[in-house]
């Protein structure tokens, strides 16, 4: 057994501050590595692009149940990193064909571009509100005041919550929207016996009569026997919900730090789409706000690039190193917003590629381009660093305190 590689804390505040020189470090000495992860153990990081597309395109050896692998490690509910409250079940990330595919077929029909189109005036409304709130205040954090907000208020109208009139919002997602960890928050089973309450009543609202929104997509999702049913439907909104909005927050703020960083006048790439998409592109690839996707467990034996994988192997493909890959880009390092071609991988690969990206893409535009035209003189805040928040999988900024003129 190959010795774990000698590494940083990779859930660390320092860590997530600059993934990117261990991944180059890895990628020089050892593209294949054993790292230790916190609560996992030992597992394998795939540090090169094509080992990363060769792990994600592969779903026979790589799977999402650890069961298939004989491995039993689903007792701890945050082992697995993406697993919600016990009483929720697996969702959409912890399954495999053919129960993924069906699960996954009856959300995408919400998600293609003409289907996310239809959300940019409002994601445009709802950017200029929170715009407007911040421009009572010489001083805010980017990160509560509008990154976290806008793409959590766009995928809660989605689903049918009226985000517009606060005092209607259920109690549990009032604490959700606090972010409280003591006693009765988060971690709390009487928060989930709540949500998950108002998920039922959601489903059996929008089967009896569909609306024009995304619970409906679901609840009424393919034939008889083939949609969600109550259970998959409240798991389906977990996902979307909970964690739909993370990665789209943590690319604008983080988008937003290497922007003012580097100086960059993005205001000129506004009136061109072609541009302004190739800068979405290159900050989605540089920023690396899903640092690596969810474990797969080694299913049966493989090899890659000449490295074993045994059955019940852990395996991490790392997106972060793997869009900073010399292989594959001219200065991977550099910040390039204009970018062409942009061979990243940062929504992954193969079946399980980000159906959400065409909302992340769109939120990130109207985000940026709402933000750079209220607010041309923002600056990063002197006194007050950025704070990196340590967890798993996705790498975000817990705070971004910023000057607004």
């Amino acid at each position: 057994m190959t010795c774990p590689f000698a590494g940083p804390d990779i859930v660390s505040r320092e860590h997530k501050r600059d993934p990117f020189s261990f991944y180059a470090r890895l990628r020089a000495e050892a593209p294949i590595a054993r790292v230790t992860v916190p609560r996992l153990g030992d597992a394998w990081f795939l540090t090169r692009q094509a080992d990363v597309l060769a792990c994600l395109m592969d779903d026979r050896h790589f799977v999402r149940d650890p069961h298939i692998a004989a491995l039993d490690i689903a007792s701890d509910p945050d082992a697995l990193l993406v697993l919600p409250h016990p009483s929720i079940g697996p969702t959409l990330l912890q399954v495999d064909d053919p129960t993924h595919k069906r699960l996954r077929m009856s959300v995408v029909k919400g998600f293609t571009r003409n289907a996310i189109e239809k959300w940019r005036g409002q994601s445009e409304t709802v950017a200029e509100k929170l715009l407007d709130r911040m421009a009572e205040r010489a001083e805010v954090d980017l990160v509560t005041d509008y990154a976290r907000p806008l793409p959590l208020a766009i995928i809660s109208a989605m689903l049918g919550m009226p985000v517009e009139n606060g005092h209607e919002l259920p109690e549990w997602y009032q604490i959700f929207l606090s972010q409280s960890e003591q006693p009765g928050g988060l971690s709390s089973a009487s928060f989930w016996s709540a949500f998950e309450g108002w998920a039922q009543q959601l489903f059996q609202a929008r089967r009896a009569a569909p609306l024009d929104d995304l619970a409906s997509v679901l609840a009424c999702s393919g034939k008889a026997g083939e949609g969600l049913d109550e259970h998959e439907f409240v798991a389906m909104v977990h996902v979307l919900l909970f964690a739909g909005h993370e990665t789209t927050a943590a690319l604008i703020a983080s988008g937003v730090l290497v922007i003012l960083e580097n100086s960059i006048a993005i205001d000129k790439f506004f009136d061109n789409r072609d541009l302004y998409r190739r800068a979405i592109d290159e900050l989605l690839r540089f920023c690396a706000p899903v640092e690596m996707v969810p474990p797969r467990f080694v299913a049966e034996d493989v090899v890659i690039d000449g490295q074993l994988l045994r059955r019940g192997d852990i395996v991490f493909p790392v997106l972060a190193s793997a869009n900073r890959d010399q292989a594959r880009f001219t200065e991977p390092d550099r910040l390039n917003l204009e970018r062409d071609p942009n061979p990243h991988v940062a929504f992954g690969a193969g079946s399980r590629h980000c159906f959400g990206l065409h909302l992340a893409r769109m939120e990130a535009e109207v985000a940026f381009r709402s933000l750079f035209r209220r607010f041309p003189r923002l600056s990063l805040h002197p006194n007050a660093p950025p704070v990196w928040r340590p967890r798993h999988v996705v790498r975000a900024l817990d705070s971004l305190p910023v000057r607004l003129g």
